[in-house]
């Protein structure tokens, strides 16, 4: 068993604070590929998180080799969108506000995956031209999270949410003060940071 699975079967996580870049895909043939994603910035975190085997989600996210996909959805005003997780004890990250996306289906790319679920669950056709490849992590329970950039400016009262319990806008300093769900909080927190450098 490798140091990194004994580490996490034993109660850490494994996070990484550098955040490469999907650079070398295109949007329209985004591959599945991982093999960027061991990243020279790893880090070893005690306690945010724990990893717990029981825990059936993070469980059959290992055991499977799930992948994600979702949007750092900004307005022209800076903020990013975010919906509310349903409510529901059997979920992840209930009741928790959580960037837009989903699980990769077989046969998706990254990218076609976050055109769907945005399309489902939003009624939001995102045009692919605009939608940017931001990084790619493995996260402390196993998924590889894709994580893509837009801009689009949405009036929230004309969309019907399918699934959650709804959407808001929220700027950096808001974000900052939320624990998000799906532990996204570091990720927004060096994006808001590269952002304001630029």
């Amino acid at each position: 068993m490798s140091i990194i699975c004994r580490l996490l079967l034993s109660g850490y996580c494994r996070r990484t604070r550098v955040h490469e870049p999907l650079s070398t895909h295109d949007n329209t043939d985004l591959t599945r590929s991982t093999r960027s994603l061991h990243c020279a910035g790893a880090r070893l975190w005690w306690g945010r998180t724990a990893f717990d085997p029981a825990d059936s989600w993070r469980s059959a996210c290992v055991a499977a080799g799930v992948e994600g996909a979702n949007v750092i959805l900004r307005n022209s005003c800076g903020e990013v969108l975010l919906f509310l997780r349903d409510d529901k004890p059997d979920i992840p990250f209930p009741n928790t506000w959580a960037l837009p996306g989903g699980h990769v289906e077989p046969g998706e790319t990254p990218l076609q995956c976050l055109l769907r679920e945005i399309a489902e669950e939003l009624g939001i056709d995102l045009d692919p031209n605009t939608v940017s490849p931001l990084c790619s992590r493995r996260r402390p329970w196993g998924m590889i999270e894709h994580t893509f950039t837009t801009v689009l400016d949405l009036d929230l009262d004309l969309i019907e949410v399918t699934e959650g319990q709804g959407l808001a806008w929220f700027g950096p300093t808001e974000i900052a003060e939320m624990a998000l769900g799906f532990e996204e909080n570091d990720m927004l927190a060096d994006f808001f940071a590269a952002d304001a450098a630029r």
